[in-house]
């Protein structure tokens, strides 16, 4: 590891701020910096920083481009004005409409928003296994893309059911704010839903693989993304693991609870299975529960998604439908939990 003999005076705006090992990461172009212990105020993307610290690059980093500012320390933050986008509108509907913590929940199953969910909820969502359900990430998008074509292709032609699921998945990722983890999902989803409409199923792996590396070779440092190592590893689960699956579930003798288990828990299953690791070496957590609480709560996930897509256009119509659901979930959650 090389190190910078003279300080370095960086200025520009914010571009990234992740959370990793435990500190917040701010990036300003190529330049990486932790940020302050103690302080309060996350940075924003635009913010106008002037930043001092020693440069020092190890291996990794030159081949990833970028270098970290050591010891930084902020002399001037200039703070963009935080305005109000279109999800955060959107989410005032449901605080407007729908008491706490049913309106968290709402907000971050359908537009995957939350920030404003109740923090014990929260935590028992994380005890329960279920919080995949609230956080718009490529595990939420190939999920709705598979539960979307599972329900459509009885109703009518493969194409024309993929063709659907294709757009239910670029909605949902434009309605959850068309964020990284999103479009990326939205990516690697399409290709491998196109292989199976065109009768390629064995090549959809090849898809994925040329997919992901296509994604790294344009920016390099997602390969320590844990929203992009969750996108590849959740389809990489409909790929391989969600076929076995079905497989199993052509011995259930029940009709009704095959159809439910095949639409509603197979995909979400096999997207579980290949992403637990990910989630127990990152974020040091595995619940043993998981697949209980889910078969009990996802078959609820579809008609809370429809009931608050559907509150966001009528409004108090639907809400008390849209609570009945979501009340729910919550008794749910919370009894495990």
């Amino acid at each position: 590891m090389s190190e910078c003999k003279d300080e370095v005076r960086v200025r520009g705006k914010v571009d990234e701020v992740v959370w990793k090992d435990g500190v917040w990461v701010v990036g300003i172009d190529e330049f990486r910096f932790e940020a302050e212990s103690g302080y309060k105020e996350g940075y924003k993307r635009g913010d106008e920083v002037v930043v001092v610290g020693r440069c020092e690059r190890g291996w990794r980093d030159f081949w990833m481009g970028r270098v970290w500012l050591d010891k930084a320390k902020v002399e001037e933050r200039i703070e963009v004005e935080d305005k109000k986008g279109l999800r955060d509108r959107l989410v005032e509907i449901y605080e407007r409409q729908l008491p706490d913590p049913e309106a968290g929940l709402v907000a971050g199953v359908v537009l995957g928003h939350k920030s404003s969910m109740e923090q014990g909820f929260y935590d028992s969502l994380i005890e329960t296994g279920t919080v995949h359900v609230v956080v718009a990430s490529g595990y939420n998008v190939v999920v709705v893309g598979s539960v979307v074509l599972n329900l459509l292709v009885y109703l009518m032609r493969r194409q024309q059911a993929t063709l659907l699921a294709l757009i239910a998945m670029v909605g949902y990722g434009w309605l959850a704010g068309g964020e990284a983890p999103v479009v990326r999902a939205v990516i690697m989803g399409s290709l491998v839903f196109l292989a199976r409409a065109t009768g390629r199923q064995t090549e959809s792996g090849w898809l994925l693989v040329v997919a992901g590396w296509l994604m790294l070779m344009v920016n390099p440092q997602l390969i320590e993304s844990v929203s992009f190592q969750l996108s590849l590893a959740a389809t990489a689960g409909l790929i391989w693991v969600e076929p076995k699956i079905r497989e199993g579930m052509e011995r259930v003798k029940s009709s009704w609870m095959r159809v439910v288990m095949e639409t509603e828990l197979s995909p979400t299953l096999a997207a579980q299975i290949t992403t637990a690791p990910i989630i127990w070496w990152n974020f040091g957590r595995l619940s043993l529960i998981s697949p209980v609480v889910n078969m009990l709560v996802l078959p609820l996930v579809p008609m809370m998604m429809g009931l608050g897509a559907g509150q966001l256009v009528l409004g108090r119509l639907v809400a008390p439908f849209t609570y009945a659901v979501a009340h729910l979930f919550v008794v749910i959650v919370r009894w495990f939990g």
